[in-house]
């Protein structure tokens, strides 16, 4: 919910004024990648990318990219990729599966 605890015609309609890029940036990041593997994703450079997360952060009410993982998954903004996603390869090898 954006931080003034109001839902807005935008956040009502699911829309959030979130632009294409910043939809593929916050799933990328939903599914964890590095800033990285990111800024090569998105063939942006690191302040650039930086700005847009700040940028998508401030708009969604949300303090760091932490609660902007949990923003996006209340709100059901993105579809998950499931369990061949990113992030769970990579929580897959780090458990040694």
């Amino acid at each position: 919910m954006p931080a003034n605890g109001k839902l807005t015609k935008a956040s009502e309609s699911g829309e959030f004024g979130l632009t294409t890029i910043e939809k593929e940036i916050i799933a990328l990041i939903v599914e964890g990648y590095t800033k990285k593997e990111l800024m090569v994703k998105v063939g942006m450079g690191r302040q650039a990318l930086r700005r847009r997360v700040c940028d998508i952060c401030q708009r969604l009410g949300v303090e760091n990219e932490f609660e902007l993982v949990l923003f996006v998954q209340y709100h059901r903004l993105i579809e998950l990729g499931g369990t061949d996603s990113y992030g769970a390869r990579k929580l897959g090898k780090a458990a040694g599966v």
